[in-house]
């Protein structure tokens, strides 16, 4: 599949020449003169690279590099670029690699080697879906990287858009943490797992608006999955997918009704009963989930309502106990079909 290649050169006979290369070699290219240009063509269509010149009319390459880096909208700040320049001496090469840059090269430029300083750049990165992906009602775009819940948009971060296409990608698949950091972070990255966390916590809770946060499901000592269809929610919190034939089973054998709850769980709450299940605090629990202490607490007096308990102990020892037999209630639902 051809990439998009956003080319910004302020110099008209410089711009075509290396968009022609481009083509000639398989990708597409877009051109751009300065920085307004370049801010629209790439807010029209995702690029998959970026050939940008340091001395732009205006704001200069480097600023534009850096409002780039700083976006946290999609995938912005992760689109690889290559600074191209003049400049020749260390401290201006290492300058641009500070400002964001993945490569630089100084001009006249060799066109043989940048196009291959692009294959190389592109063959790093995993191809990118552009189709819009609608899954249980959500509709993620990754070439306008919009998220909507029917009509309504969603506001999310860079890394909570690509966590949830990720996740979206493959409905049921459990990724693991470290899964997930190599998709999303990078393998270059050196952060800890349980980044992975804090970032799921505030996916859900960007979700919550719309009801989707529940679709984000915590596969215990696993990971986590997207749940795309009812049948897959009707088994939340259980360690198995749901089976497509399952055998028969006796009516003897179904387990008995499932304890009265004032309402189910939501995402939110089911991930909260599970850190303090960990024996995290408040305080702990918020910092992995991205929300304050206080937060924490206030949801679990909402959990204590719906279970019928007074404290976490119960809670968590009711959350046991509804989660083994909601797990045999769905399986025995899933067999009666």
């Amino acid at each position: 599949m051809p990439a998009r290649i956003l080319v910004i050169d302020p110099q008209y006979g410089a711009q075509q020449l290396l968009a022609l290369n481009v083509r000639q070699a398989g990708h597409d290219a877009v051109c751009a003169p300065d920085a307004a240009a370049a801010w629209r063509a790439f807010d029209a269509d995702l690029p998959d690279l970026i050939v940008l010149e340091w001395d732009l009319a205006g704001p200069s390459g480097l600023v534009w590099l850096a409002q780039l880096r700083a976006r946290t909208e999609g995938e912005g700040g992760s689109v690889p670029v290559i600074v191209t320049g003049a400049r020749c001496a260390e401290h201006d090469k290492v300058r641009a690699f500070e400002c964001g840059a993945d490569d630089y090269m100084t001009k006249p430029l060799g066109l043989r080697e940048l196009l291959a300083r692009i294959d190389a750049i592109l063959r790093r990165r995993p191809p990118r879906d552009r189709a819009a992906m609608p899954q249980a009602g959500l509709r993620l775009d990754p070439g306008t990287l919009r998220v909507t819940a029917g009509s309504r948009p969603l506001a999310l971060g860079r890394l909570e858009f690509r966590l949830l296409h990720c996740l979206m990608q493959h409905p049921g698949r459990v990724y693991s943490r470290a899964q997930l950091l190599d998709h999303v972070w990078g393998r270059d990255v050196l952060v800890d797992e349980r980044t992975v966390d804090a970032h799921v916590g505030r996916l859900r809770g960007a979700l919550q608006a719309s009801g989707h946060d529940a679709h984000i499901e915590t596969v215990r000592g696993s990971g986590y999955r997207f749940l795309a269809g009812l049948a897959e929610l009707a088994c939340i919190a259980a360690d198995a997918e749901p089976a497509s034939a399952p055998p028969a089973v006796p009516p003897a054998a179904c387990p008995a009704a499932l304890p009265a709850c004032a309402r189910p769980l939501s995402g939110r709450e089911m991930e909260i009963l599970y850190w303090v299940g960990e024996g995290k605090s408040n305080d702990e629990a918020g910092q992995i989930l991205g929300i304050s202490g206080v937060t924490v607490k206030n949801h679990l007096q909402r959990i204590y309502q719906a279970l019928g308990v007074s404290n976490r102990a119960q809670a968590v020892a009711r959350g046991m106990a509804l989660r083994g037999q909601h797990r045999q209630h769905s399986q025995h639902e899933l067999a009666a079909r």
